[in-house]
């Protein structure tokens, strides 16, 4: 087990995919299935995946881990192995004609009047249900658009892109396929599959947990007839070549997804995970499929060259609303944020349609003024302020609360 200042520095546990394996893969089991480890340095001291274990300390471990036979069998069996090639051919479902960006919102802050001029909105997949217990069931139309003050004409979008624990209720529905059909007829006409995530500090069996976790998932989305983009997270390169070969043989995989919100977003680590996308179309042969990404629209040009369309979900316009700041463009076209009391829930929504349609119109415009730092939404402009929790949320860290109920 690896000493808690190596968790502190991640970055020398991340995969460089290059150069001779870590000590210990030569002899796993599951060298196969897993491609090997390569990390800086020996991955700071590891000589394999199983360096990373937590099993000694069982209250903090939720790993999927050979050191805990148990729970080990129970993930390997509940996910039917760690190959891919075993999750059924999905049904073909026809994609909706979508924009290149789509405003992503995350609670009410306009009251219980939607606004109704967005083609599109995106939501947390997990807010699209209603847990009370264990009673789970999808939000019907009505409950949706109380959740986010929009009634958009064309549709819903759920991405999967959440925090951890949210994500994780994905996994947990009792009966996913019927409940995704509900999801659907409450007008979700898109969604992107569950980010169950792929650790750096973990096991590799817990990765191949995850990623077998996003396959099944994205089948019971795409079999309960919702147009599914399939989240491919990987720690390797080996990893989106097994994506690759999943997306060859699933001939009616039409989107697929991916995040440059939390492990890729340091520009090192984003231009790697850039070659392995054109690296995962390239094996696969699949330059027809569209892809859609949260963070990191920097690398959205380069990305169009190779996918059939790229799709920007964005949360930016949600989250500077709730912090009450306007989006202005100067006459250089230089994007800045300036403060804005709103009263009332008319003026909110106001705020709200006005930042969504700014920031829809510069994408659809292909501009893109130093992006990265106007997507710095801890920014609070007027600093003797005390900001509530909700309003120092940032485009990856959902809120999961209404402003109203």
């Amino acid at each position: 087990m690896l000493d808690g200042s190596h968790h502190d520095q991640i970055w020398a546990l991340k995969d460089q995919s290059n150069g001779q394996p870590l000590l210990g893969c030569g002899a796993c089991l599951d060298r196969q299935v897993c491609g090997g480890l390569h990390t800086l340095n020996g991955g700071a001291d590891a000589i394999s995946c199983m360096s990373m274990c937590r099993c000694e300390d069982q209250a903090r471990c939720d790993y999927v881990c050979p050191n805990a036979p148990r729970r080990y069998r129970l993930r390997l069996t509940e996910v039917s192995g760690w190959e891919l090639d075993n999750i059924p051919l999905a049904s073909e479902v026809p994609l909706p004609d979508l924009p290149d960006a789509v405003a992503l919102i995350e609670g009410n802050v306009v009251g219980p009047r939607p606004i109704r001029d967005f083609d599109y909105v995106a939501f947390p997949l997990s807010l699209g249900f209603r847990h009370r217990g264990a009673q789970v069931r999808a939000k019907k139309s009505r409950e949706l658009q109380q959740s986010f003050g929009a009634a958009p004409s064309q549709g819903w979008i759920a991405s999967g892109v959440e925090r951890d624990s949210f994500v994780e209720r994905m996994w947990r529905l009792p009966q996913p396929k019927q409940a995704f059909e509900a999801l659907k007829q409450a007008g979700v006409v898109f969604a992107t599959s569950p980010n169950y995530s792929t650790y750096a500090d973990s096991p590799r069996h817990d990765n191949l947990h995850a990623m077998k976790r996003i396959a099944w998932t994205w089948f019971h989305m795409v079999e309960a007839g919702i147009p599914t983009a399939l989240h491919i997270n990987g720690r390797t390169d080996h990893d989106f070549k097994r994506w690759a070969n999943f997306a060859a043989r699933q001939k009616n995989l039409k989107a697929v997804a991916f995040e440059f919100l939390t492990g890729a977003e340091p520009v090192e680590d984003g231009r790697r995970y850039v070659a392995r996308l054109i690296d995962f179309v390239k094996t696969s042969g699949r330059s027809d499929l569209l892809l859609v990404i949260r963070g990191g629209p920097q690398w959205a040009d380069e990305l169009r060259s190779h996918f059939s369309q790229v799709i920007l979900l964005d949360a930016g316009p949600y989250f500077k609303t709730v912090k009450r700041q306007r989006l202005e463009v100067n006459q250089h076209g230089k994007l800045s944020y300036i403060r804005h009391t709103t009263k009332t829930p008319s003026e909110m929504r106001a705020l709200l349609r006005h930042n969504v349609n700014s920031k829809m119109a510069i994408y659809a415009a292909k501009r893109s003024p130093a992006l990265q730092g106007e997507l710095d939404l801890f920014v609070d402009l007027t600093p003797s302020k005390t900001l509530s929790p909700l309003q120092v949320e940032a485009d990856h860290k959902a809120s999961q609360l209404d402003l109203f109920p």
